[in-house]
């Protein structure tokens, strides 16, 4: 089940955004939104989910990943590292007739992996071009990460170029950003 809900960034995840922005990027598209569900032990938040309008400026989005038990808000204690990997993005319509025709619609701020004692939040960051075919409707990225406890069951859905020790529990999740064919989200 998917809730919205909002999170705090640090300021180190805030610089990270920033610095994913390409040179040229346009500061009047409005991304908003931030959305929330489970993995693991833990939630995987994400931000913007929608941008508009769709003006081909490149904006920068944050993944963010925390072991928390839903009961009591706290780590489980048990001095696990936790990862979070970017293993790939892509959208529902590609380059062509109507969609403004750019370079790359994507990228990843590298390192496109992060890992941090169980108590902090792991957290990549990258860049999703705000634009959408003119006759197909709503652009929809999909950005597939892996969250990983290194506690637990043996991981089995390991991101790609990620090296952990054995014994991780990973789970692949995917996040969207919708660049919406009109103002009514349609």
């Amino acid at each position: 089940m998917t809730r919205m809900k909002r999170i705090a960034m640090s300021a180190a995840a805030v610089a990270a955004v920033a610095a994913a922005i390409p040179a040229g990027a346009s500061p009047s598209t409005r991304p908003s939104g931030t959305q929330s569900t489970t993995c693991n032990d833990g939630t995987l938040s994400w931000t913007p989910t929608t941008i508009a309008p769709p003006n081909h400026s490149a904006v920068p989005f944050a993944v963010s990943y925390r072991e928390t038990n839903p009961s009591t808000g706290k780590t489980d204690g048990d001095n696990d590292k936790l990862s979070l990997a970017i293993n790939s993005i892509s959208d529902n319509q590609g380059s062509g007739q109507g969609s403004g025709n750019t370079e790359a619609d994507w990228g990843v701020t590298k390192p496109s992996s992060s890992m941090v004692a169980e108590d902090q939040t792991a957290t990549v960051t990258g860049w999703v071009r705000a634009e959408r075919a003119g006759s197909a409707g709503s652009r929809v990225y999909s950005i597939v990460v892996t969250c990983t406890d290194t506690g637990g069951e043996p991981m089995t859905t390991p991101a790609p170029g990620l090296t952990l020790p054995i014994g991780n529990e990973g789970q692949q999740k995917t996040v969207t950003i919708t660049v919406p064919h009109d103002r009514r989200g349609h």
